[in-house]
């Protein structure tokens, strides 16, 4: 497995990039949402940049009902380092939704929009199940066998 060491001055090089298509892309967010662990920096880079709250979310221990936020209202932008296989941004998408919608069930969760919530990330895997809105690199992990190491990893 290659690694790919991530410096300091790419990072901040990356979050520019995001912080542009974002503003680009008009959508204006009211709060990010950075997902414990790897995105709690690149979320609070962001938070500063667009001059917006930033609140931090661990999927595996929180409840998105936790958060101050109107979910189905505010516009929310989640944040993490990486979209490697999907499995974290997908779940929650379905939290989102299963938050607003306790009724649904299975796969019922495809046919709801969520137009104010966006996902970013620094790294996005082409390979992955989800796709984000908002990234700064494309992998392929399906081609190139990458580990990326961050320097808050360090």
């Amino acid at each position: 497995m290659d690694k790919i060491i991530y410096e300091w001055e790419e990072f901040k090089c990356g979050i520019d990039v995001i912080y542009s298509k974002i503003i680009q892309s008009q959508f204006r967010p009211q709060y990010i949402v950075g997902l414990s662990r790897g995105g709690v920096i690149p979320a609070t880079t962001l938070s500063y940049k667009l001059n917006i709250p930033v609140f931090y979310f661990d999927p595996k221990q929180d409840k998105l009902s936790d958060l101050k936020i109107n979910l189905a209202k505010d516009k929310i932008l989640f944040v993490d380092d990486i979209n490697d296989t999907g499995f974290t941004l997908n779940s929650i998408r379905k939290k989102v939704i299963t938050t607003l919608h306790p009724e649904i069930t299975n796969e019922y969760d495809k046919i709801f929009s969520l137009d104010n919530i966006k996902f970013s990330v620094v790294f996005e895997n082409l390979s992955s199940c989800i796709k984000t809105h908002f990234h700064s690199i494309t992998i392929d992990k399906s081609k190139e066998n990458v580990w990326v190491i961050f320097p808050w990893e360090i």
